[in-house]
């Protein structure tokens, strides 16, 4: 692996990177789709040709983890990602291309089962009454279409 992911440094990097490291090793059962996304990004490590910006992917993780929890009773004030969540999002932001700089993955497709814990990127488009505007955009308050109108 050309990349240091340190627990220390990296916490919630590390915490994906051991959740693609149990899934190969049978610790956590999988489908063969996750096993073979976990096996694509340890296999990505490897090779480098697409280099792991840790640092950003770290920060990226941080960031996210600093919302609060808007519905129901939980025990921590903040969103807390559990180590399947950190492994997809340190893949979505932390390849990047070399001579670019550009994110690898620009689309991303998850399938999550009911209660799993799946959360709106802020990049999503959300309709509201003057029009799409991205999740990260809306706050407390403002006004939004659902699928009932």
């Amino acid at each position: 692996m050309k990349v240091k992911i340190s627990k220390t440094e990296h916490p919630y990097c590390y915490k994906g990177h051991q959740y693609a490291l149990d899934i190969i090793s049978g610790k956590i059962p999988s489908s063969r789709f996750v096993h073979g996304a976990c096996l694509r990004y340890l296999d990505d490590l490897d090779k480098g040709v697409f280099p792991f910006d840790v640092e950003y992917a770290e920060r990226y993780l941080r960031l996210v983890q600093n919302f609060e929890h808007t519905i129901g009773h939980w025990e921590t004030k903040n969103i807390i990602y559990e180590p399947w969540q950190c492994f997809v999002w340190m893949n979505i932001m932390g390849f990047k291309h070399p001579q670019t700089g550009k994110r690898r993955y620009r689309i991303a497709h998850v399938e999550v089962p009911r209660g799993s814990g799946k959360q709106i990127s802020i990049y999503e488009d959300v309709p509201t009454p003057d029009g799409f505007k991205k999740w990260g955009e809306i706050e407390v308050g403002s006004r939004l279409y659902s699928r009932d109108g």
